[in-house]
């Protein structure tokens, strides 16, 4: 087995599975490393590449979980992707409700959640 062979066997199965900072801090900077090589042409590596991706975010999901985001988070950010203000939802509610329910005043009912999920075409799902 030639030297780079042995080296990538040697450092892969010491990143088979993360358990701490400095073990997840090895494997990205194995990663990178791995992914410099594959966009220099060795493909071969793409299935560890793969694998030891899965194995960061799977660590890192564990130790950095998000918060899920708030309905009134999601509409803020519906409304900026859109380019929209608290007026253009007068379909939906008043503009004063609008700022209640962006500020978390007011918690948003089903009425809400159906109006703004028709208007921003995504599910009620979004805002519960």
């Amino acid at each position: 087995m030639s030297e780079a062979i042995e080296h990538t066997v040697g450092e892969f199965l010491n990143t088979l599975q993360i358990h701490t900072e400095s073990e997840n801090d090895r494997a990205t900077a194995y990663l990178e490393e791995l992914t410099d090589r594959f966009e220099a042409g060795d493909t071969t590596l793409e299935p560890v590449i793969d694998y030891l991706t899965q194995q960061i975010v799977k660590y890192e999901e564990t130790v950095y979980p998000m918060a899920k985001p708030t309905a009134g988070s999601m509409l803020a950010y519906l409304m900026e992707q859109h380019g929209h203000t608290q007026s253009d939802l007068k379909e939906v509610a008043s503009q004063s409700i609008i700022s209640e329910l962006l500020s978390g005043k007011r918690e948003m009912n089903l009425n809400h959640i159906r109006k703004l999920a028709d208007f921003y075409h995504v599910t009620p799902e979004t805002f519960i």
